[in-house]
């Protein structure tokens, strides 16, 4: 493994949406599995999803620009 997520400190805010919801980007190849996800999580009070995309390097394009 190239490289391991940390879980961001508790004061930096970075995995929070400013309304306070987890940021979720989706990454799944299958486009039907990848609409379903996104619908139940969108359906999830506390969670935002910022992007849904079909592969790895989409998904670490959407979270650099989540970040930015």
């Amino acid at each position: 493994m190239p490289f391991e997520l940390q879980p961001a400190p508790p004061d930096s805010g970075r995995d929070h949406a400013e309304d306070g919801s987890v940021r979720v980007v989706i990454a799944v190849g299958h486009a039907a599995m990848r609409r379903s996800l996104q619908r139940v999580l969108a359906s999830e009070a506390d969670l935002k999803v910022v992007a849904a995309v079909a592969d790895t390097e989409a998904a670490v394009a959407a979270v650099l620009q989540e970040c930015a």
